[in-house]
């Protein structure tokens, strides 16, 4: 996996029409578990190019704001220099081939175990909806906000930055 930095980030994402980022650290062993696991899944996926880029370089808060990466590890998948998916925390060999082929076959990747992504998304639901969710109300408005943030996740590629705007489309 090749190192990438500041300088070369955005051209190393745009040149290769499949690629996942890896965002980790020298001093981290979630990062190396994680690192491992893709090591194991590289050859079978020719055609995606994979990257780390360490969170510790000098001057890197720029992209890693960019990217909106507050945690590590973290990968991100990119098409065409698009972000089109992301992944939180340490993943096993088999969940990583999952996710490529996600990449590959539907061009987006949907990590169910990144929470942070889909409640940030759902509080867009409740704000397009302007619902004030309360305690006689909760689990009516839960079940409809579920639907909503699924078919969002289903249609749009880059959910994580839907707009409210863009979310009254859906409701």
């Amino acid at each position: 996996m090749e190192r990438i930095n500041i300088k070369n980030f955005q051209d190393k994402i745009k040149e290769a029409a499949y690629c996942a980022v890896v965002f980790s650290s020298k001093d981290c062993p979630p990062c190396d578990f994680h690192k491992e696991s893709i090591e194991k899944v590289t050859s079978m996926f020719p055609d995606v190019v994979f990257y780390e880029f360490y969170r510790d370089q000098i001057n890197s808060k720029e992209i890693l704001d960019k990217h909106r990466v507050k945690l590590i590890p973290r990968t991100i998948f990119f098409k065409d220099g698009v972000e089109v998916g992301r992944t939180l925390l340490e993943k096993t060999p088999q969940k990583i081939a999952f996710f490529v082929n996600q990449l590959m076959t539907q061009g987006r990747v949907i990590d169910p175990e990144d929470a942070e992504e889909i409640c940030i998304l759902m509080d867009k639901v409740i704000a397009a909806k302007d619902w004030e969710i309360t305690h006689d109300n909760f689990e009516e408005k839960s079940s409809q906000i579920r639907e909503i943030t699924e078919k969002v996740m289903e249609d749009v590629t880059d959910w994580p930055s839907t707009s409210i705007e863009d979310i009254k489309r859906y409701v």
